[in-house]
C-alpha cells in the first residue's frame, strides 16, 4: 500500500535539502577561512585583496612589481637603498662584501631599486657596491608605498613572494657575513660553487 506524499512531507524534504547545502557551504567557508588565517601568504594577499592596498613589505607578502623582475629564476635579491641615504652611504664597503660573496651562491639577478633621485645619481653608487647599471631601477609607487626603510634587501621567489627581509646598514663586514649565513640556511640556497662545479 502506498502512501501519497502531502504537502508537508514535500516542504519538509525541501527544507533538509537546503539545510543540507547551507550547513556544506558553512563548512566549506570555515575550512578556507581557517587555511587563509593560518597561512601566512595568503592571509597577507587577503588583506591586500580587501583592502586594494599593498602591504608593507614582509616575508610571505607579494613584490608589486613587474613579473619579469622576478620570474625567470628560483631567487631575485633586491635592493632597497639611495646615494642620498646616510646610511646607505656608510654601509657601500660592506654592501659590496654581502653582494661578492652572496654571487659565489645560486641565486638570480640582483637588483638596486632607488627609491628617490635618478638613474644618473644612482649608477655610481650601484657601480660602487657591484651592481650593473641595467639592474638600476626606480621603484614603482606601487613599491614605495611597501618600503618603510632603507636600505633594505629582500629575496623573492618565481612568485614574487618575499622569502627574506632585513635592512643592511651594515657598519662592518661581519655583520655582512652573519646575514648572509643567515640567508643560506632560511632559504636554503645552495652551497657555493667551486672551481669545477659545485662542490
Amino acid at each position: 500500500m502506498t502512501t501519497r506524499a502531502t504537502g508537508q512531507d514535500r516542504r519538509n524534504w525541501w527544507f533538509s535539502i537546503v539545510a543540507l547545502y547551507v550547513a556544506s557551504a558553512a563548512i566549506l567557508v570555515t575550512a578556507v577561512g581557517i587555511t587563509v588565517i593560518a597561512v601566512p601568504g595568503l592571509r597577507l594577499k587577503a588583506v591586500e585583496k580587501i583592502t586594494g592596498n599593498p602591504l608593507p613589505l614582509v616575508v610571505g607578502g607579494t613584490l608589486q612589481v613587474d613579473p619579469n623582475l622576478y620570474d625567470r629564476a628560483d631567487f631575485t635579491v633586491v635592493l632597497f637603498a639611495r646615494s642620498t641615504c646616510p646610511v646607505c652611504t656608510a654601509a657601500k664597503p660592506h654592501l659590496r662584501t654581502f653582494l661578492t660573496e652572496l654571487s659565489k651562491y645560486s641565486t638570480g639577478p640582483v637588483y638596486l631599486m632607488y627609491t628617490q633621485g635618478s638613474p644618473e645619481s644612482e649608477l655610481p653608487y650601484a657601480s660602487a657596491i657591484g651592481i650593473n647599471a641595467s639592474n638600476v631601477l626606480s621603484a614603482p609607487e606601487s613599491v614605495l608605498r611597501q618600503v618603510t626603510a632603507v636600505p633594505t634587501l629582500i629575496l623573492v621567489d618565481r612568485a614574487g613572494r618575499v622569502l627574506f627581509k632585513n635592512g643592511v646598514g651594515f657598519r662592518n663586514d661581519g655583520q655582512a657575513l652573519t646575514l648572509l649565513g643567515k640567508i643560506v640556511k632560511t632559504v636554503g640556497l645552495k652551497q657555493p660553487l667551486g672551481p669545477l662545479g659545485p662542490s
